[in-house]
């Protein structure tokens, strides 16, 4: 009786105790569910939210700790003063994915609500509070990834060892109700609480994919643009601002036609959208215009998003501006363009100075040996004169291709414009006005003044032309900072560049004209009236002085040519050197030539033999070599050229001063490529004869090293 009158005294309570374990895990699972559904409206208010920075942290703790608050509202109280709820969850979840700020400034909201309700159960309620939210901080502390990119397990292992602490917590609830409470708890929170914390950490971890997804949009350099099925803007990226000029603003619920520049037909966007609206991806470029005006070419990638039925609900639009991108490939093509054309001129102009050298060098020796007034005599001339004209062509070309000898010092281009204004004014004509604008200060720059001044007329000459006889030639100098855009390209490593401008108001040029300027025998002139290489001369002697060439032009409208060169420091202004009179006749010195053109060897031994000098000849560095092995004895002179078979004209005079058997070198060379400057032959101190060089002018140097200072021509 008395067994069965004990059963009947505990089946009650067991069956009230499990009936008490399933509404409390009713209640937890109702908790989640609105723990999840705030989460699900905070995650999308947070995507969008525009706070700064500097205070995410603070509002995200705000607006977790009143979700703690909302949660805490709805609990399940096991007693009066003896609730729970799903705070440990949202907290730990905050310490690993918001980090210690936004956690702990939720734990103490949600403590201070909790402390506020009060009852035997509020030790243990703000325990769990902080120890929920530390535990959540020390795990992101320690195990990083599990913000990123955790398992699982990890996730379950997490809310298990949370919750676990959480049940530890009963021992500061009132004395005789902390074993009662987790044995009517242990089981429910272990089931539950854990997989409430799985959920919740991955709808937050969704949300941080979302966020770093939107982030990577939104700092992208590339221009994003996303319309819906029918092609209205619904959303633009920063970049698409910065691009376009158009705010977000602006262009939401318009469609990209906004951007249409009228470059491109119908049929182009039919065949587009034919494209895309099968769900096709679209790869292309567009001509497209900014909201000021200006056209941009972009490459486009434009892709379908469908739903989960495969229906297409918007269009996605990837969108780089190449316009810069394509201005430096078409420089590029030009620059290469352009050297190829150099080193063809230049090397056509360094075989062509060896010929023109033996025509002028025989015609001023035949010419005096014939009788005056005599038809041979004045044929001798005329061979000579073109032969002079067939040296200014050569030279044009060399200017153009860079190669050729310049003696650059520090000058000032507004002494220079001055020198050169009357004559300017007399070549152009009286129809025409020439007017200056001069910088109020010097201007200082390191160039070949010869070759400056060749510029300066070529541009004048081409700006007459470009004005049928009438109208206004402007010259201006001016200093300018490196941070404007002319002159971009040039090195000044002092920060300013000096700048030519030579303006006309005559008929321009078009865009496919200004794209051939610079290329030599390239003219919009007629017959005879030009060689076309005035400004392939221009483009030469700028590249090669270090600075940079710009057109600005369009037809019926004039043209303004912008030179750019490094400003130079004043102090390296000095005077040009000066020019050393000396007798041309020889005193008997021995002179050594090496030159492996036998025509210019010849001449150059005959010329200084007729002046009075013993002449030894070689065509070749170890020639040169045998013969003084078998003179044993030093000369007084090497003349030679630079670049030759085998060893070089420097590699033969060093060897020789090593040897002290020449004291002095004379090097002679057509141009200056980097054949010859690599050889260091236009150091200073050392003695150099361009070719194609006169009887005369030979005589004339040869004297001038032989009497000057050894140091001035070493070898």
């Amino acid at each position: 009786m008395r067994g069965v009158r004990y059963k009947k005294l505990r089946r009650p309570f067991r069956t009230q105790r499990i009936n008490m374990e399933t509404i409390f895990i009713k209640e937890l699972i109702y908790n989640i569910c609105l723990l999840l559904g705030v989460g699900v409206v905070y995650s999308e208010v947070s995507l969008r939210s525009a706070t700064p920075r500097r205070y995410r942290d603070v509002a995200i703790g705000v607006v977790l700790g009143l979700v703690g608050v909302a949660v805490m509202l709805n609990p399940w109280t096991m007693r009066p003063g003896m609730v729970f709820d799903v705070r440990s969850i949202l907290l730990s979840v905050a310490g690993v994915f918001f980090g210690p700020v936004a956690a702990f400034l939720a734990a103490g909201i949600t403590a201070a609500f909790r402390f506020n309700v009060g009852g035997d159960g509020v030790w243990m309620g703000v325990a769990v509070i902080f120890v929920s939210a530390g535990l959540g901080v020390l795990w992101r502390r320690f195990r990083p990834q599990i913000a990123l990119n955790p398992g699982f397990g990890e996730l379950a292992l997490f809310g298990l060892a949370v919750h676990l602490a959480m049940l530890l917590c009963t021992v500061l609830l009132p004395a005789g109700t902390a074993l009662e409470t987790l044995k009517r708890i242990a089981l429910p929170v272990l089931l539950v609480y854990p997989a409430g914390t799985v959920l919740f950490s991955l709808l937050f971890l969704r949300h941080a994919e979302r966020e770093r997804l939107m982030r990577a949009i939104e700092q992208s350099s590339e221009s994003v643009l996303i319309t819906d099925a029918a092609g209205g803007i619904q959303y633009v990226n920063p970049a698409f601002e910065r691009i376009t000029g158009y705010s977000r603003a602006e262009v939401t619920g318009k469609t990209p036609k906004i951007l249409k520049s009228g470059g491109h037909g119908p049929e182009f966007y039919r065949e587009l959208w034919s494209e895309i609206s099968a769900g096709k991806r679209w790869e292309g470029r567009m001509l497209n215009r900014r909201k000021g005006g200006g056209t941009y070419t972009e490459e486009v990638v434009i892709s379908a998003v469908r739903d989960a039925g495969g229906r297409i609900v918007n269009y996605v639009s990837v969108r780089r501006d190449i316009t810069e991108a394509l201005r430096l490939e078409e420089q590029f093509r030009q620059a290469q363009k352009m050297e190829a054309v150099g080193q063809l001129a230049g090397g056509v102009a360094h075989d062509f100075n060896n010929i023109l050298t033996a025509i002028k060098g025989y015609c001023s020796l035949l010419a005096p040996a014939l009788p005056e007034r005599s038809r041979a005599r004045e044929d001798a001339a005329e061979i000579l004169a073109a032969a002079e004209k067939a040296t200014s062509l050569t030279r044009q070309l060399l200017a153009f291709s860079r190669k050729q000898i310049m003696v650059p010092r520090v000058v000032d281009l507004n002494k220079i414009i001055g020198d050169m204004i009357k004559m300017l004014r007399r070549l152009i004509g009286e129809e025409v006005s020439l007017t200056t604008r001069l910088h109020h200060a010097p201007c200082l720059v390191k160039v070949d003044p010869g070759q400056i001044e060749q510029v300066i007329l070529n541009l004048v000459l081409n700006a007459r032309d470009a004005l049928n006889g009438k109208g206004e030639i402007a010259l201006e100098t001016l200093v300018r900072g490196l941070s404007d855009n002319t002159g971009a390209a040039v090195k000044a490593p002092g920060g300013k560049l000096v700048c030519l401008k030579v303006r006309d108001n005559g008929c321009g040029m078009s865009d496919e004209i200004r794209g051939h300027l610079f290329e030599p025998f390239y003219t919009t002139k007629g017959p005879a009236k030009g060689t076309g290489l005035g400004l392939s001369v221009v483009f030469g002697v700028i590249k090669q002085s270090g600075g940079e060439v710009e057109v600005e032009s369009s037809t019926d409208k004039g043209s303004v040519f912008t030179l750019c060169f490094p400003a130079a420091a004043p102090e390296e202004a000095g005077r040009a050197p000066a020019v050393v009179a000396a007798a041309v006749q020889g005193g008997g010195e021995t002179v050594l030539i090496v030159e492996d053109e036998e025509t210019l060897r010849r001449l150059g031994e005959r010329v200084l033999s007729d002046a009075g000098y013993l002449v030894l000849g070689a065509s070749s560095a170890d020639e040169a070599m045998e013969v003084m092995e078998r003179r044993k004895r030093p000369v007084d002179l090497l003349v030679t050229d630079v670049v030759m078979p085998g060893r070089s004209g420097r590699e033969l005079a060093l060897e020789l001063a090593r040897r002290k058997l020449c004291p002095r070198t004379l090097y002679m060379s057509g141009y200056t490529d980097e054949a010859i400057v690599k050889h260091g032959v236009l150091e200073p101190g050392i003695a150099f004869l361009y070719k194609p060089f006169s009887p005369g002018a030979l005589e004339t140097k040869v004297r001038e090293v032989l009497d000057g200072p050894e140091g001035q021509a070493r070898a």
